[in-house]
């Protein structure tokens, strides 16, 4: 079996919550599933953290740090690029599609190079996107929707709103 484990959207960190909620918890579903092949794929927005917080060097540091790490686990890591800046990652109306445009095609690559069984989406975008590539292009995987969190009620929080 072939599993795509699929961020969205994300910056990829050694580190924090990416390292012990993403990549430590793939490793370990991997190490259990031996004999399946196993692929990371994140969908990294052109202007993200990584860009603000280590500048140029977060290609040659903590990108290469993730991509070492899954690699010495025998987990394939690429990324694709996002044409939006990450702050478009709150999913409002206007803006959810700007999380996806021009990055499909890319995606696609991705796809039919790999072909995977499974894609395990870590977001609502991931899900999306899974979803949307598989339906457009007549495509065959099973789509896990990891939601970690109710995302109305968080958008509720961060912008102050009530319950009602």
């Amino acid at each position: 079996m072939k599993i795509m484990y699929l961020t969205w959207g994300e910056t990829p960190r050694s580190y924090g919550v990416f390292n012990s909620q993403v990549i430590s918890q793939f490793i370990e579903t991997k190490k259990i599933m031996e004999d399946d092949e196993f692929y990371f794929l994140s969908a990294l927005p052109i202007i993200h953290s990584g860009l603000i917080r280590e500048k140029t060097s977060y290609f040659s540091t903590e990108f290469k740090a993730v991509k070492n790490r899954l690699n010495k686990a025998k987990v394939e890591f690429a990324a694709i690029p996002i044409y939006a800046p990450q702050n478009f990652v709150t999913s409002a109306k206007n803006t959810f599609k700007f999380m996806h445009f021009g990055a499909l095609k890319h995606f696609l690559k991705i796809l039919n190079k790999v072909q995977p069984d499974v894609i395990h989406c870590r977001s609502y975008h991931a899900a999306f996107a899974a979803i949307n590539a598989r339906e457009k292009y007549g495509l065959f995987y099973k789509v896990i929707f990891d939601v970690r969190g109710l995302w109305p009620e968080e958008v509720a929080l961060k912008k102050g709103w009530d319950e009602k």
